[in-house]
Formats: structure tokens, sequence, C-alpha cells
């Protein structure tokens, strides 16, 4: 599928009011591209252990 360089973690949530829509895409494109992982904002802000599990993965 996809070889993704890990060294390049995004986050980027286009959120309710669309305010980071135009980095979300880029994010995705980056993504699609396999130059970037793109990781839950929310997710990443709330759960300790993937926080945890990310740096070490990195």
């Amino acid at each position: 599928m996809y070889s993704y360089d890990f060294s390049k973690i995004m986050l980027a949530c286009p959120g309710a009011s669309n305010t980071g829509s135009y980095p979300d895409k880029v994010v995705r494109k980056l993504m699609k591209d396999a130059k970037a992982k793109m990781l839950c904002l929310a997710r990443f802000t709330v759960d300790y252990k993937f926080v945890e599990q990310t740096k070490r993965d990195n």
C-alpha cells in the first residue's frame, strides 16, 4: 500500500467551522503521496497511551 516517512507526522483537523479545511487537504495530499503520516488531532490530545506509542514508533 503506502510506505510512509514516519519522521513527518501531521496533525490537522477541519473542525466544525472548517477553519482547518486547507491544512487538512494539504496533509491528506502529503499522506497520499506517502510523504507524511496523518493522525487524528482529537485523539492525539486526549489519548496519552496513543501519544506515547506514537513517540516510540517514530
